[in-house]
């Protein structure tokens, strides 16, 4: 399937910064969930103590939504951070601005390199304060 612009929904080239697709977003859910679980199995092959500490299941769930949300915010930060346009002469989608491109989405502010830190870094500071009022406690009497 075609991918469509983040921002607004409209039909673009394989290749476009800020492009998405229903797979595409599916596999982000699925590689946090890998990584969510990866971390669990390692909680448990590793940790004797297990029993004391707070559950630690949800991390599978974050996980899925932090591979989700990074995606997202990544799609969205190239669709508006990081020039795409259409190169008419090699027929290709680039990321720089030529005489013969055709500008899809974006401005050239980032390359995809920040983008990819930005979003990174802006996940990992939001997502622990988005999760710690969901995640469960025990009740210590």
């Amino acid at each position: 399937r075609q991918p469509r612009l983040i921002t607004t929904w409209e039909k673009v080239p394989i290749g476009t910064n800020g492009g998405v697709t229903f797979v595409g977003l599916l596999a982000s859910i699925l590689g946090g969930t890998v990584v969510g679980l990866a971390y669990l199995l390692t909680q448990f092959m590793f940790v004797e103590d297990l029993g004391l500490s707070p559950p630690q299941w949800p991390i599978v769930l974050y996980g899925a939504v932090a591979g989700f949300l990074g995606s997202i915010l990544d799609s969205y930060l190239g669709a508006t951070m990081q020039y795409s346009g259409f190169d008419e002469d090699s027929g290709m989608v680039i990321n720089h601005i030529t005489p013969t491109a055709k500008h899809i989405s974006g401005k050239p502010i980032l390359d995809n390199n920040a983008v990819n830190l930005f979003s990174t870094i802006l996940i990992a500071l939001l997502l622990p304060g988005i999760t710690w009022p969901m995640w469960p406690r025990k009740l210590t009497i």
